[in-house]
């Protein structure tokens, strides 16, 4: 088995085995993350790719500011879609900003907007 890490503390476990010809690495998922975690991820995310890298000084795509920050783009861009689309409906981030993402993915989920009153035809 072998285990890596970054400064993240996002660790992924890959387990070898040969199964007659075939090859499997399986891979564990890390700890469920916290709504004010995710949000501070993101904002780093998206500095780097606005602002750049200092040791670079230069703007970074989204791709490269995913393998500076360590966790996959695929990762960021689903955590800035539900934070955009729980801010797009009104979801309370104070009241729940240590809740866990299952919250907010439950709560974009479940979104039903109010529907709104018909306005009249007007006839001519």
């Amino acid at each position: 088995m072998m285990r890596f890490a970054n400064a993240n503390h996002f660790t992924v476990d890959l387990e070898y085995s040969k199964n007659n010809s075939s090859e499997e690495f399986k891979e564990t998922r890390s700890r469920p993350r916290f709504i004010g975690e995710v949000i501070e991820i993101v904002k780093k995310w998206r500095d780097l790719h606005i602002h750049g890298h200092r040791p670079w000084k230069k703007r970074l795509n989204l791709q490269e500011a995913a393998k500076v920050i360590g966790i996959p783009k695929k990762s960021l861009d689903d955590y800035y879609c539900q934070l955009r689309l729980g801010e797009l409906y009104q979801f309370d981030f104070n009241r729940n900003f240590n809740k866990k993402m299952r919250v907010l993915r439950d709560f974009v989920s479940n979104y039903k907007p109010e529907k709104q009153q018909a306005k009249p035809k007007k006839h001519n």
